[in-house]
């Protein structure tokens, strides 16, 4: 017997034909219609993009840390996918590759130091006389006998005395109001001025040695006919001393007051070791022409640097230039010619090690990248195989290599000059800022330099590989593990 629900009297189930035809054409077309959208993309997917995974026509955007890569050629685009892929790998090399630029900029302030303490920068020619500041001076008569010496090419006379002079507090820099001897603070006046006890030296020089100074200048260039004009002086920096300040924040355009007069500075050169220790204890020292110099001091040249002709033998001037002296009190008398030569052979020895240094720095360092992305290259052989399996051209693939070294490149000058400029600017105002005066400033010729040198590097390291690949069978490549 059937149960009650299956009975005459239990529901009843009524089937459509129609219905049934019209739904099961329905779930067709959709089913066709969900899959058309995917398979118009796929037909549009390239070999080379199928096998690198990156996206191309009118797919969606990838995206690689938030960068869309879809405006980018599909060489490009592989390229970062690829880099993407090997995160970790690619910044270990690239951090390597930039040890080479951190040990350049760090050892490049060690050479300046070197360089300027080797410097020949005493303004007093080859053979020197010389009278003691404020007590006695040569006479026109003594001048021309020194010029009539054989062998002397030219006589500099120099009218060298002690001033009071001073500038506003706020010229100095954060970092030079203090003592650099004492390291005690810069105290100034309610007037805003630097107080000092301690006397300047002034020098005043005709404007043709106001000239010969260009070699030395920093800031500012050399025009006597502008310091008469502007009552303008030329700055020395100073080098270490119980009483100075670093005045190497100052710049041509600032004024001093020298014995209550207002004047402005013209130039900025480098500081003249053996003046200062002539001159003595000084506050600053600067250079004038004899013209601005005639407003402070009647007095007549005290110094005279004799430049001799190429080939005398100075201890023949300073023998006779001796003699001719003998009679005047308290004159001192030097011969600095075989200083000068040992400090050029010793600057030159200094330079050809220190720079070579640098350059087995640098070749270190090229050569560093040269292995590494060389290496990197050929290990992807298979990669790169299978890649031009998909189409992509030998042409291609070296653009894709391109693009991928020179991320390398950029990553690298980029930490190297991020954490390099940084060590480089400490080391350099602790060594020779603080020690002969020089201020710090960007070293726009070094970075320029180490930039060709990465990027030239990275480059180079392709030709091989790409050589080998170009030479290389697809099948042979794609079979390499």
């Amino acid at each position: 017997m059937l149960p009650e629900i299956l009975g005459p009297d239990g529901p009843w189930i009524f089937v459509s034909w129609p219905a049934l035809v019209l739904g099961a054409a329905l779930g067709i077309i959709c089913t066709v219609l969900s899959a058309f959208r995917p398979a118009a993309r796929a037909g549009k997917v390239s070999p080379v993009e199928a096998i690198a995974s990156v996206s191309g026509g009118s797919t969606k955007k990838k995206t690689i840390r938030g960068k869309s890569t879809k405006w980018m050629p599909i060489e490009a685009a592989i390229a970062f996918r690829q880099i993407g892929m090997r995160k970790r790998s690619f910044l270990l090399t690239a951090v390597s590759l930039s040890f080479g630029i951190l040990l350049l900029l760090s050892f490049s302030p060690l050479t300046n130091f070197i360089q300027l303490g080797l410097r020949n920068n005493a303004d007093l020619g080859d053979v020197y006389a010389a009278m003691p500041v404020g007590q006695s001076s040569f006479s026109d008569a003594q001048l021309s006998s020194m010029k009539s010496i054989a062998g002397v090419a030219s006589v500099s006379a120099q009218r060298i005395t002690q001033v009071k002079a001073t500038f506003r507090y706020d010229l100095l820099g954060s970092n030079y109001r203090e003592n650099k001897a004492s390291w005690k603070s810069v105290a100034k006046d309610n007037n805003g001025m630097i107080q000092t006890q301690t006397p300047s030296t002034m020098v005043g020089m005709s404007n043709e040695n106001i000239r010969n100074l260009k070699a030395d200048v920093l800031y500012g260039s050399m025009d006597p006919a502008k310091l008469n004009s502007e009552n303008g002086i030329i700055l020395m920096l100073n080098m270490m001393s119980k009483s100075s300040v670093n005045v190497g924040d100052l710049r041509p355009g600032n004024t001093i007051q020298v014995q209550g007069k207002n004047m402005k500075i013209g130039a900025i050169v480098m500081a003249n070791t053996a003046l200062q220790y002539y001159a003595g204890n000084t506050f600053i020292s600067f250079y004038t022409t004899n013209q601005v110099f005639q407003q402070f001091s009647a007095a007549r040249p005290n110094m005279a640097a004799l430049t001799l002709h190429s080939g005398v033998n100075g201890n023949n001037v300073y023998t006779t230039l001796k003699r001719q002296l003998s009679t005047v009190p308290k004159v001192q008398v030097g011969n600095q010619q075989l200083a000068k030569q040992l400090s050029g052979r010793i600057s030159l020895v200094s330079n050809i090690l220190f720079y070579g240094f640098i350059a087995i720095i640098l070749l270190i360092g090229v050569l560093n990248i040269i292995n590494t992305i060389g290496t990197n290259v050929l290990v992807r052989t298979r990669e790169i195989g299978l890649l031009r399996a998909g189409g992509m051209t030998i042409k291609q693939v070296r653009n894709m290599l391109v693009y991928e070294s020179a991320c390398y490149g950029v990553l690298a000058l980029g930490i190297g000059l991020v954490v390099g400029l940084p060590l480089e600017r400490f080391f350099y105002r602790n060594m020779v800022q603080l020690t002969f005066g020089v201020p710090w400033s960007l070293p726009w010729v070094l970075m320029i330099v180490v930039s060709v040198v990465t990027i030239a590097a990275v480059f180079l390291s392709l030709v091989s590989p790409l050589k080998q690949m170009r030479q290389m069978e697809i099948t042979r490549a794609v079979t390499i593990e």
